[in-house]
């Protein structure tokens, strides 16, 4: 590739480096999609790098299902008054460093992360403003 345009914003240099990018403009169609619940909720494979929004004024469970798949990834934001759960389905092991398994507080935010299996559980680990 030798001097490449591509519509007229982002032209890359060099035999087949793509260390040396340039270009204009700003990158679009990289929002997260936002999926909004009121209830408890189970995970699934399409919230893979979704923001999972739980607005309940109650207590919820928000259940991590086996088989999602190593490197899935998510947010969870407790958008009302109800802390969220995190749960295992069976097949799952959810570690914290400071052993917490909730939310902290309204607007709190945690992120899960599966980094794969120990040949018995999925591991996924939970981390950010969480509470018990």
């Amino acid at each position: 590739f030798t001097n490449v345009t591509a519509s007229g914003t982002l032209s890359v240099t060099g035999a087949t480096t793509l260390s040396n990018l340039s270009g204009t403009g700003s990158i679009s169609g990289f929002d997260a999609n936002l999926n909004d619940q009121t209830g408890a909720y189970t995970l699934n494979s399409t919230d893979n790098g979704k923001v999972v929004t739980i607005n309940s004024s109650s207590a919820v469970t928000l259940t991590i299902d086996a088989g999602l798949g190593a490197g899935f990834n998510c947010l969870i934001v407790q958008k009302g008054t109800g802390q969220v759960t995190i749960g295992e389905a069976s097949g799952v092991s959810v570690v914290n460093r400071s052993s917490e398994t909730k939310t902290a507080n309204r607007y709190a935010v945690v992120s899960i992360i599966n980094i794969g299996n120990d040949g018995t559980n999925d591991i996924y680990i939970l981390s950010g403003d969480t509470g018990e």
